[in-house]
């Protein structure tokens, strides 16, 4: 999970955590793309959903 703005003047997500996080397979749940992100664990399992309120 990454929380950040869009278009934040600290530039977060870092481009270099990113290309780690992709290189282990990490599941990449972002804010600044994909709105409001809820997890919910249930029976052992983590459902996720998110939601896109207004970005451009």
């Amino acid at each position: 999970m990454i929380s950040a703005g869009v278009n934040n003047t600290y530039g977060h997500p870092n481009p270099g955590v990113m290309e780690r996080l992709e290189a282990t397979g990490s599941d990449i749940y972002r804010t600044d793309q994909m709105g409001e992100v809820q997890m919910r664990v249930k029976d052992g399992k983590i459902d996720v959903r998110y939601k896109l309120f207004g970005v451009e």
